[in-house]
């Protein structure tokens, strides 16, 4: 949630209406946000009036009751009257004390629904059809007739070769090959469930460790996360439309986390970090879940799109002036791991209408696919400011001030989403799946 200040201040309150017309967001939250704070000010200021009066009053009480000049009968008349007064005063406060608490609660719904405040870089756009792609890597397998297609999503930027076979989509040649069960997954826990079997199951533990060790060869310290947050804590680490769209919920009112960007946040909840130790890098490794309920209908073949998968996450607290910087760090470490796959890609910078809520900015890093002819999405790389850290309360303190810390988060390399593109882009006409070099000391093996 955005800071409070930002909605009292006249020039930071347009930046945030600026912004949220650029997401085509309604502007009621912010303008109910910035109502209800000014009612909220206002009946907590009257409730203070109102008491400093009964003190007072009180005082009054206490001041003719002790006066041994009055007359009794004087004196228990304006007694009587004060304290009509005071119980009077009473009731006013305890109307004033229910306004405030209905105004900073009604406040804070709105504030809740406002998005973070775009960067000026953030391209204009009303879908992720406008998103922008800026980088390209690789060299490409294209079949036919899906080159021009393809030199249209890289502005014909990027290197290519014309396949002369027709390569089999993961989702048919992993049951060929028997590298993953879908049939029986679905039997025991539904549709979007699966088995890794034999060697893709050792690929799949190689790759996520081999993205791991070069996160730690940067400068990051690994954690792997718990699987299960309270109810309170994901209120302060996902957004809203993630409760609906996206979280499992147990009996016990915990929720299973849909990306361990969601446990990294929570780590250092409610406390106060040394400035001398920003920034802190973690690599959380975690199993996800996700409902995938805004996502019927797509992918429903294969293992692209599932219920439950492995992640190696990035995550990173900081000062304010670190973001861009450690932003295009984020990238660099994702483009390293893709690179030493033989993975080509490209990268797109999100527009305003793809961009969710807790962003500022966001860089998504998609994959080639060659059976589908398109590039899909691999990871996202965000900034996210003080949005998701204000809510849970990380600081630190510098010259005796207490600071909200900035965070940012960026996907290292998901499995099996990851695998669906390296049997896409590794096979040969006999359907052999090939290893890079750089992965054969974690798998053991050249070939599927």
């Amino acid at each position: 949630m955005l800071d409070i200040n930002l909605f009292r201040d006249d020039k930071e309150f347009k930046k945030i209406l600026e912004s949220e017309k650029r997401r085509a967001k309604p502007l009621d939250f912010a303008k109910d946000t910035k109502k209800f704070d000014d009612l909220w000010k206002k009946a907590k200021q009257e409730k203070e009036e109102l008491r400093a009066e009964k003190n007072k009053v009180t005082k009054e009480i206490a001041t003719v009751a002790q006066d041994k000049n009055t007359k009794n009968e004087h004196k228990t008349k304006e007694i009587t009257r004060l304290k009509a007064k005071s119980k009077d005063l009473d009731i006013k406060i305890k109307n004033l004390e229910e306004q405030e608490t209905k105004a900073l609660q009604t406040r804070d719904e709105n504030r809740y629904k406002v998005g973070n405040i775009l960067y000026p870089s953030v391209p204009n756009g009303k879908s992720d059809e406008e998103n922008v792609p800026f980088k390209f890597y690789g060299k490409a397998k294209v079949q036919k007739q899906h080159l021009a297609d393809f030199k249209k999503a890289t502005n014909n930027k990027m290197d290519y070769e014309l396949l002369d076979f027709e390569p089999k989509s993961h989702a048919d040649l992993g049951p060929e090959r028997g590298l993953f069960d879908l049939e029986r997954a679905a039997k025991i826990s539904g549709a979007r469930a699966y088995y890794l079997k034999g060697k893709l199951a050792i690929l799949h533990l190689s790759l996520l460790r081999f993205a791991l060790d070069k996160l730690v060869d940067a400068g990051y310290m690994p954690l792997y996360t718990p699987f299960l947050i309270n109810k309170d804590v994901m209120e302060k680490a996902a957004e809203l439309a993630d409760f609906k769209e996206t979280l499992y919920q147990t009996t016990e009112g915990q929720f299973l986390i849909a990306t361990a960007e969601q446990t990294l946040a929570a780590y250092h909840l409610d406390e106060v970090l040394d400035e001398k130790i920003l920034p802190l890098k973690y690599a959380g490794y975690s199993s996800a879940f996700r409902r995938e309920a805004g996502s019927a209908g797509k992918d429903t073949r294969g293992i692209f799109r599932v219920h439950q998968f492995d992640k190696v996450e990035q995550y990173v607290f900081c000062k304010a002036k670190d973001n861009e910087k450690i932003h295009e760090e984020l990238l660099k470490n994702a483009e390293s791991i893709y690179k030493d796959l033989e993975l080509p890609y490209r990268v797109v910078n999100i527009c305003t209408g793809d961009m969710n809520d807790t962003a500022a900015k966001k860089y998504d890093i998609e994959l080639w696919m060659p059976v589908q002819g398109k590039f899909r999405e691999i990871g996202s790389y965000s900034i996210t400011t003080d949005y998701q850290t204000r809510k849970l309360n990380v600081r630190y303190e510098e010259k005796g001030e207490r600071i909200v810390c900035h965070s940012l988060n960026g996907t290292a390399l998901p499995s099996p989403r990851s695998l669906a593109a390296f049997i896409e882009n590794h096979q040969d006409k006999k359907g052999i799946i090939h290893i890079p070099k750089a992965l054969q000391k974690y798998t053991g093996f050249k070939e599927i």
